[in-house]
């Protein structure tokens, strides 16, 4: 089953932290999930939207976005290619350093050169290699944690009202309806039925926290499956439209165009 939750497994359970440089280009279509992590995004080159829950702003460099434990996200390229460091700090360091990341709320865009300088510092300890280089990394990194917390958060409780926790909560369920069921004849409509709420109200919640209608979601997670079966030779592209939902081939052809940039005949595995 298929979930927009993602979980982060480590291979050195000591060291629960990933860090890498991100690159991502005009027409890339990032998939809406959430976790428990607090994920930290540093922009170096180009611009780039970034959804969290509620809120949308656009990051170019020297921007930093925090994405708050829970909230539902994504990022969306605005320029022909975008570049960012990417630091998420797992849970289980947040809760020794005494930080309760469930009641304390981030600020979504950061401008502070301090806060890129501690990202750089961070990437050019993974180039150190004595013998105390990974210790030494881990401090830094919780250090730089701790301080972004001091300078950039604050309660969670006195800055989230119920009603907007309401529309998150309700996006990660349409979202989820979908994931589960993408392979049937999904509507707009259907969905709405299925979950309870007006057409009215879910698509307005659903593109006010993710900045997707609900359309465009049913068609990306159609095209993302259908691309995961081409690529593993498990399908003629026949096969991989209709197991993913869609009856008419000209028209799937024209969707994965849209929301991968390439035909799904060029994602057959050769």
């Amino acid at each position: 089953m298929k979930q927009i939750y993602e979980e982060h497994l480590h291979k050195d359970s000591s060291f629960p932290f990933f860090f890498h440089l991100d690159l991502l280009e005009s027409g890339h279509i990032f998939r809406i999930h959430w976790h428990e992590s607090v994920e930290i995004l540093c922009f170096t080159e180009g611009e780039a939207q970034v959804s969290s829950d509620y809120d949308h702003a656009v990051y170019r460099a020297g921007d930093t976005a925090v994405i708050n434990s829970g909230c539902l996200h994504t990022i969306l390229p605005t320029t022909p290619q975008c570049r960012y460091y990417c630091l998420i700090v797992d849970k289980s360091v947040s809760d020794s350093l005494g930080i309760d990341v469930e009641k304390t709320l981030f600020e979504l865009k950061i401008c502070d050169p301090a806060v890129v300088e501690g990202i750089k510092g961070i990437a050019d300890g993974f180039n150190e290699t004595d013998r105390y280089a990974k210790i030494a990394l881990k401090l830094k990194i919780m250090s730089f944690f701790t301080e972004l917390t001091r300078n950039h958060s604050k309660s969670a409780a006195a800055s989230r009202s119920d009603r907007q926790n309401k529309k998150p909560d309700l996006a990660r369920r349409v979202v989820k309806y979908i994931n589960e069921n993408y392979a049937l004849p999904l509507t707009t409509d259907s969905i709405c039925e299925a979950l309870g709420f007006s057409k009215y109200y879910v698509c307005h919640c659903f593109r006010e926290v993710t900045g997707q209608t609900v359309t465009d979601y049913i068609n990306y997670r159609r095209c993302s499956n259908a691309r995961r079966l081409l690529t593993a030779g498990a399908c003629n592209v026949t096969e991989a439209a209709e197991k993913c939902g869609f009856s008419n081939l000209s028209y799937f052809s024209k969707i994965y165009k849209r929301c991968l940039g390439v035909l799904p005949s060029e994602d057959v595995k050769k």
